[in-house]
């Protein structure tokens, strides 16, 4: 990656309300779409764009089957949906899907599932209301969700020799997950201490942005940046990291943190 210019394409699409999410992978563009329900004939969440046309060449999976029937552009917990994998390709989720898909020269194949009594199911969703035809009571919703002990989003994902992490939302937490594919076995915590940045117990989460062969990149909620200046005035950092966070203050945006593997 460059950052040179290399061309402009102008997508020509049909029936499509919203697209909010583009990815670039193996001479294809790939992109997340809300179609207008009023006149689609399927409820696809993943397109593949012509290079040259900008015209859609195909469609993959289906917002029935792979996400509870969810296609919303309204409301969304992550940010993205694209997540990079260390050798250069790409896996894709959404909102309310268990099982994130890996993006491949054959097309989208399951990557890795998560199967629990507590997942959300469509008629749970149907049942705290009808998200299509009340578009304001999105709100009402989230918060419904919140209260619930459902587990629902998928995100902060990264893979590491044969340990694959990522946290879940159940209700109005998150749990961490370590899966060990040797063993096949998963460990679930409530919370994971970060003290190589933090000297007690008051922390603030990071969510992971991308991760590579050598360490995770780390992003920091800008909700969340007052809270962390106050932990940095207060002397609530670790020595190793005082000095490089010296400049950062309510405008800081993004803060971005890299943590290296051993």
């Amino acid at each position: 990656m460059t950052g040179d210019y290399k061309k402009t394409i102008n997508f020509e699409f049909d029936n499509i309300s919203d697209c909010q999410n583009i990815q670039y992978f193996n001479g294809i563009i790939y992109t997340d779409f809300f179609e207008d329900n009023n006149n689609s004939k399927n409820e696809s969440l993943i397109q593949c764009v012509d290079l040259s046309t900008g015209k859609q060449k195909a469609t993959f999976l289906n917002s029935r089957i792979n996400n509870k029937g969810w296609n919303n552009p309204n409301f969304t917990v992550e940010i993205g949906c694209f997540v990079p994998m260390i050798e250069a390709s790409y896996l894709f989720r959404s909102m309310f899907m268990d099982t994130i898909f890996s993006i491949t020269s054959h097309g989208l194949l399951p990557y890795i599932a998560i199967n629990s009594k507590d997942l959300i199911s469509e008629n749970s969703l149907n049942n705290e209301i009808d998200y299509r035809m009340n578009p304001s009571q999105l709100g009402n919703f989230f918060i419904s969700l919140k209260r619930s002990n459902i587990i629902f989003t998928i995100y902060s994902y990264f893979i590491r020799n044969d340990i694959v992490f990522f946290k879940y939302l159940k209700g109005n937490r998150d749990f961490s997950v370590l899966f060990d594919a040797k063993t096949n076995k998963t460990q679930i915590y409530k919370t994971i201490n970060n003290d190589l940045l933090f000297k007690h117990s008051s922390q603030i989460p990071f969510k992971v942005s991308f991760f590579d062969k050598t360490g995770l990149f780390c992003h920091l909620n800008v909700n969340l940046l007052p809270k962390f200046l106050e932990i940095l005035d207060s002397n609530g950092l670790n020595d190793i990291s005082k000095e490089q966070l010296k400049g950062l203050n309510d405008e800081s945006n993004p803060v971005i943190f890299y943590y290296e593997f051993n």
